[in-house]
């Protein structure tokens, strides 16, 4: 689908109704003119905040060929226009979406993953213990053909959570997996070590304090720190042992990204709008307040498959456009 002027304009009319229609293509005449002669005068135009940079290059004469006959041709100096997009608009056409596959039952999954396809995003499926320990489900990864995100939340010693990395070195499409960050440095860097020794590719996300866990609950099981306090100091840790991912909740993402800039954020916990229930989770967002809080992904389970599958997506791309 293009988008083109008669569009642009219909779209103008609809959300500024008090205007003309022959006047809003007056203003946007103005514009790509202006546009169109700052370009030609050789300046930049620059709207960065929404969209990038368009620039023009000089490419030099040179002598080419015909792709058909192969005879020389004498290709005269001219002006090329190209485009920067902004770091804004870079993480809203490169929002990765995780869908948490969260079944023993493999037709259910083989539903989910059909109808969460799309191409207005990039939607990567997540796969869990609940389906990674069912009776079809490793026999179905190890013969998948796309990448997936394998979230098994490695947490034990050293020794046994990187022969468990050794164990499924068959699973050739995980382009990420998971480790608690509470397995402690050591057992981080050697998590991230042996990761890299079965495929270069992989991403590590090391996951701080679970979603569905709020101050109340870690104080019961013995922590004295706040969960937000707690978080940036496993994240400290996950970024000490090399790792490149992090899971953690839209609460936290925030001072996550300020403090670790390159840290690729995984925030599960998402609900959609409209959504009643917060089901078993404490620390719940929604797609947009996520990713304005600094996330690089976010996973929805209960609110893409419980319902209409296919409706439920849409609903997902209207609210984050």
């Amino acid at each position: 689908m293009a988008i083109v002027k008669s569009k642009l304009i219909k779209k103008l009319s609809k959300n500024y109704p008090n205007f003309l229609k022959k006047d809003l293509e007056k203003f946007s005449d103005i514009i790509l003119d202006e546009i169109k002669q700052a370009l030609k005068r050789g300046e930049r135009v620059e709207l960065r905040s929404s969209l990038g940079v368009f620039y023009t290059k000089i490419q030099k004469a040179r002598i080419s060929r015909n792709p058909k006959t192969g005879e020389k041709v004498n290709t005269p100096e001219k002006k090329t226009i190209h485009f920067k997009m902004s770091r804004d608009m870079f993480k809203k056409i490169n929002k990765t979406i995780f869908v948490a596959c969260d079944s023993s039952k493999l037709d259910h999954i083989k539903r989910i993953i059909k109808n969460t396809k799309t191409k207005r995003l990039k939607i990567i499926p997540k796969f869990g213990l609940q389906f990674f320990y069912s009776k079809n489900g490793r026999r179905f990864l190890k013969n998948y053909k796309s990448e997936f995100f394998l979230d098994i939340k490695a947490s034990d010693i050293p020794q046994t959570i990187t022969s468990a990395l050794h164990s499924i070195k068959d699973l050739k499409k995980i382009k990420y997996i998971t480790v608690m960050a509470s397995v402690g440095l050591k057992g981080l860097k050697a998590f991230q070590k042996q990761a890299k020794k079965i495929n270069k590719s992989i991403i590590v996300c090391g996951v701080t304090i679970l979603t569905s866990l709020d101050t109340k609950a870690l104080k019961e099981i013995g922590y004295k720190d706040k969960v937000k306090k707690l978080v940036l100091k496993q994240a400290g840790l996950i970024k000490k042992a090399g790792i490149r991912g992090i899971v953690a909740s839209g609460n936290e993402a925030k001072i996550i990204r300020k403090k670790y800039k390159n840290l690729f954020i995984v925030t599960p916990g998402i609900k959609l709008p409209g959504d009643k229930k917060n089901w078993d989770q404490s620390r719940v967002n929604t797609p947009n307040s996520a990713f304005k809080a600094g996330a690089s992904a976010i996973v929805l389970g209960r609110s893409i498959h419980s319902g209409n599958i296919q409706h439920n997506i849409k609903r997902l791309i209207d609210h984050l456009n």
